[in-house]
């Protein structure tokens, strides 16, 4: 294979289309041994006839590459001729369109927007630890002193509760906040604080947005619901569209209105009730925040499909934890459905979401700043 400095298509090698041995030679050429009166040796090889060039065909034919030289040779003049399609994938237009979703870029576009997710997240970790040793506090100190005289009890478990609830709610807010200004450019100087513009949360949530297709929404809708569809592509057309965005959104919303709900009933706790206003005030508001966080804990399980993935991730085992955790937080405002297994109930659980702050942490640390949330 040597060199084609004059471009001639006409070469021998790449005409050929019969034997290999079957070269087509033009009239009148000659090869270098037919020219011995001429001394080439001075003459560089880019300025030598392509005649003059070595055929290498009975040595591919010997070592048994032939046939790939031949469909190179072919391809090749298809490309010379114009009639080259390109390789899949090169880099044109489209191909970035599709790369961008999955690049870093995409979600977190500048500096600060980076630093403002890093931040949200670090501090959601820190303060669900805090509030968790809060929650586990009150449990220990009525173990500890189980006779409390009324005012110590006040300062050291009533007050000890409520301010775990506050933390642990303001961690709470503060993914709520990350969700909601998912979409917003901080660098703007403009942070959501209680409300976004949701339709664009949602397209930007779903999954044909993120990896860059450009499929259109109410397309994948209609597949969706076409009876037509296979049942796979129905299915995958609903995880993509709703599931995942629609558990993210839900998720954190659901566990802001929980952690309001314990905050109500935490607070009431600390002032002197009738037997009519602490049921309402303070059990039913224990019984939906605890029903919240159970619900909560099942979006997390949606959004990271922990059915149909291996449990190798910290997310994986964080919505477990977390649905887990949620139902002990359910069960135990329902004193009369486990009895004296309440308190040790509420402990299992704080320990489930405790070890669920930990790994928020490790998840920011790996630079998961979507936690199991936004996966």
């Amino acid at each position: 294979m040597g060199r084609t400095g004059t471009g001639d298509l006409t070469d021998p090698l790449l005409v050929q289309r019969g034997s290999p041995r079957q070269t087509v030679r033009r009239a009148g050429s000659k090869s270098i041994k037919d020219k011995d009166s001429q001394n080439l040796d001075g003459v560089p090889w880019s300025q030598r006839s392509v005649d003059d060039l070595h055929d290498f065909t009975d040595e591919f034919i010997e070592r048994g590459y032939h046939a790939e030289y031949a469909s190179w040779r072919d391809q090749y003049l298809k490309w010379r001729r114009g009639e080259g399609k390109g390789a899949k994938g090169e880099n044109v237009e489209q191909t970035h369109l599709q790369n961008k979703g999955s690049t870093f870029e995409h979600w977190y576009p500048t500096v600060s927007c980076f630093t403002f997710r890093r931040t949200c997240v670090y501090w959601i970790g820190v303060l669900y630890v805090e509030g968790c040793l809060f929650f586990l506090w009150q449990p220990f100190f009525d173990w500890l002193v189980p006779n409390a005289p009324a005012r110590m009890s006040f300062f050291m478990s009533k007050l000890p509760l409520l301010t775990g609830t506050s933390v642990f709610g303001i961690g709470i807010y503060l993914g709520y906040l990350e969700l909601i200004n998912m979409d917003t450019d901080v660098t703007e100087g403009h942070i959501n604080l209680f409300w976004c513009d949701w339709r664009k949360l949602v397209s930007l949530l779903r999954e044909d947005n993120q990896d860059g297709t450009s499929t259109d929404s109410d397309e994948l809708e209609d597949s969706s619901d076409s009876s037509d569809a296979p049942k796979a592509t129905r299915y995958e057309n609903l995880r993509r569209l709703w599931l995942r965005p629609l558990s993210s959104i839900v998720g954190w919303v659901i566990y802001l209105i929980g952690a309001c709900f314990f905050q109500v009933a935490n607070t009431a706790a600390m002032f002197s009730l009738t037997p009519y206003q602490e049921v309402y005030i303070c059990e039913w508001p224990l019984v939906v925040g605890g029903m919240c966080f159970l619900l909560g804990g099942v979006c997390e399980v949606v959004q990271n499909e922990i059915w149909a993935t291996p449990p190798n991730t910290f997310a994986w085992w964080s919505s477990l934890l977390n649905l887990f955790g949620g139902t002990c937080f359910w069960l135990c405002a329902c004193p009369n459905m486990v009895g004296e297994a309440t308190t040790a109930i509420g402990v299992v659980g704080t320990v489930a979401f405790l070890i669920t702050a930990i790994l928020s942490l490790c998840m920011w640390r790996g630079e998961q700043f979507g936690l199991a949330l936004l996966s």
